[in-house]
């Protein structure tokens, strides 16, 4: 998997929020139980095989991470956090790879 320094959740003109980690994932983010997910296809997720890319399906997860809740009842995320996971079917040339990562996603400050 390529190293992921950045990622940027940006709010589209027709107003959903899409997640873009360069060289990585451009999805739409979707709200599930607190949490958003996005999915997609890609390439150089996984390692080819000699001169064969290995086609995966990366999945991104974003939590809240660093909840806190006041007397009031109110909430302040401070943080976020997220899991990675890049499953890899096999081919010709290929096995099949299943991993998962964890991060933790900061404000740019």
């Amino acid at each position: 998997m390529p190293d992921v320094d950045e990622a940027v959740i940006r709010s589209t003109p027709q107003g959903w929020l899409n997640l873009e980690i360069d060289g990585l994932i451009s999805a739409g983010l979707f709200r599930v139980d607190g949490a958003l997910y996005a999915i997609a296809d890609h390439t150089v997720a996984a390692p080819g095989c000699g001169t064969t890319p290995q086609p995966a399906r990366v999945a991104v997860a974003i939590y809240p991470q660093g909840l806190t809740v006041t007397d009031d009842g109110g909430h302040s995320v401070k943080d976020l956090g997220a899991t990675i996971t890049v499953d890899a079917s096999a081919t010709a040339a290929c096995p099949s790879g299943l991993a998962f990562y964890g991060a933790e996603m900061l404000p740019q400050r």
